[in-house]
């Protein structure tokens, strides 16, 4: 599917991507499921963040 708009700031991005892996944990209903994806995403933002600093992973997650 194809965006008119995309973020290109590395934080935004990172954002944008962990609040779309929570929302799809969260719509699963399972409150130890989502509980585990939060602190998996707490343990990663760092690597998330440093990740989008690359503009081709910025577009390939986009693509994804």
């Amino acid at each position: 599917m194809a965006y008119e708009r995309h973020a290109d700031d590395a934080r935004a991005v990172a954002n944008l991507d962990e609040a779309f892996h929570t929302r799809i944990v969260a719509a699963v209903g399972n409150d130890e499921m989502t509980r585990i994806q939060q602190d998996i995403a707490e343990r990663i933002r760092i690597i998330r963040r440093l990740d989008f600093t690359k503009t081709p992973r910025i577009a390939a997650n986009y693509d994804e």
